[in-house]
């Protein structure tokens, strides 16, 4: 980490020059989601860690969990119907909003446990819209926005019925 890292509880925030591992979602005209105030846009399915995984991008914020002035990344695991009744999955993310300006990434990484009942889980506060539209700070370049993820996974528990 650098000097540009900050923490704020389990959630740490910092730059890094090498890119993501697992999947990068870039979204082309995001302007346009910004303009017709689409609540989410969802990335394709992608696997990792043997589970597959969607990103969910609120491009103005989350409402719904107080993330008004923010843009908000998720994780949610999908096809949950193939896994047992009972499961949990404790993973490392790692969400990272390219920076085209600085050739690097603004990187949020925490640890969270993923089940049937909360099969989702992020960051309501991923990077200030102020930030996000900003010219002179690079996120958006070219009417493109790329986010990524990568995803570790630290444990997995599956109950018997």
């Amino acid at each position: 980490m650098d000097t540009n890292s900050y923490s704020c509880g389990d959630i740490v925030r910092y730059r890094r020059d090498i890119p993501p591992a697992h999947y990068s979602f870039k979204i082309e005209a995001f302007s346009l989601l910004s303009d017709t105030k689409a609540e989410k846009i969802e990335s394709g399915i992608f696997e990792a860690g043997g589970y597959k995984w969607r990103m969910v991008l609120f491009p103005n914020g989350n409402a719904k969990s107080n993330g008004k002035d923010f843009v908000s990344l998720y994780l949610a695991i999908e096809e949950t119907k193939s896994l047992p009744q009972r499961w949990e999955v404790k993973a490392e993310i790692k969400l990272f909003v390219f920076d085209h300006k600085e050739n690097n990434y603004l990187t949020v990484q925490g640890k969270q446990w993923f089940s049937k009942e909360d099969n989702s889980w992020g960051y309501r506060n991923t990077i200030r819209l102020g930030d996000l539209h900003e010219k002179s700070k690079g996120f958006v370049m070219n009417d493109t926005l790329i986010v990524e993820a990568q995803i570790t996974l630290v444990s997995v528990t599956k109950f018997s019925p």
